[in-house]
């Protein structure tokens, strides 16, 4: 299991995770709050609170009123923005609704290769992915058939390679 599969759901379904939480805080909030507050409400980690806070003020969605104190000034809904911080990306849930499975599932039809060299081709597997789906019949790409079904939603990162592969190959 992926460690940051938590904070993907959490944001995806709008459960429950520290940022949700935060997020929730934030929303609700009827005066600045500290890191400090948000650490408690949250349950995470001072340095992982105030590095969200950092990134959701980076894109327009906090202000600082006073030293280490925040006031959302950009409330575009309930689920809580995700935020990458390897590429400093957000990604906000609310205005961007995530491609259903049964989205994700028509471009892989459309593309008329078998699953695992649709996901290999399209890089969100990698080549021992691939061939693990056909030795073990579901390999790698189990988590995109649970995309599918509905049982995961799809992932930022696994819409935008699907698209860009078919776009790449829609244009051949």
């Amino acid at each position: 299991m992926h460690m940051n599969r938590p904070k993907t759901y959490s944001a995806a379904n709008g459960k429950g995770g520290g940022r949700q939480k935060m997020w929730d805080a934030l929303r609700k909030a009827k005066a600045p709050l500290s890191a400090a507050d948000l650490v408690e409400v949250s349950g995470s980690a001072e340095s992982s609170v105030r590095s969200y806070l950092h990134e959701l003020r980076r894109h327009g969605y906090l202000s600082q009123e006073h030293e280490g104190s925040y006031v959302l000034i950009k409330n575009t809904g309930k689920r809580a923005p995700s935020v990458n911080m390897a590429e400093r990306t957000l990604y906000d849930w609310n205005l961007n609704p995530p491609m259903t499975g049964k989205q994700l599932k028509a471009l892989w039809e459309k593309s008329g290769l078998s699953i695992a060299q649709w996901a290999r081709n399209a890089g969100m597997i990698s080549e021992t992915g691939a061939l693990g789906h056909a030795a073990r019949k579901g390999g790698d790409t189990h988590r995109i058939i649970e995309m599918f079904d509905g049982k995961r939603p799809v992932s930022p990162a696994i819409e935008a390679k699907a698209k860009a592969f078919d776009e790449t190959n829609a244009t051949k």
